[in-house]
């Protein structure tokens, strides 16, 4: 199979869009004991919740929310289907700004996921 058939087979995995997956996000104070963030009352997780299997890459999955890089994560779900971000309390995070997943540099893999909203 030559190089280029390969990639065609691949490439789906490879990528989330928005027009083929739906994303929700739950955005939630840390647990206590989850992190050692936790002990910051003002850390967060926010969590991405894919009705498709987020693509495992050699890129790392970034989460920009407005001008903030989020880059501490973990997948988890039976499908990898949810992707948690763990802010450490001391990020600059607005409410309204466009939260924009994304891997890496690589700006075809671009998703927006909706605006930060601050929990409750």
């Amino acid at each position: 199979m030559h190089r280029r058939q390969l990639f065609t087979l691949l490439a789906p995995a490879l990528l989330l869009r928005a027009s083929e997956a739906r994303i929700r996000v739950r955005i939630q104070a840390t647990r206590k004991g989850k992190s050692a963030a936790a002990n910051d009352s003002r850390s967060l997780e926010i969590v991405l919740i894919s009705n498709e299997p987020f693509p495992i890459r050699a890129l790392d999955p970034v989460l920009k929310v407005g001008d903030v890089y989020l880059d501490n994560y973990r997948f988890s779900g039976e499908h990898n289907e949810i992707l948690t971000f763990f802010t450490l309390g001391n990020e600059d995070l607005r409410p309204g700004s466009l939260m924009v997943l994304q891997y890496g540099n690589d700006r075809p893999s671009r998703n927006e996921v909706g605006n930060f909203s601050a929990p409750q």
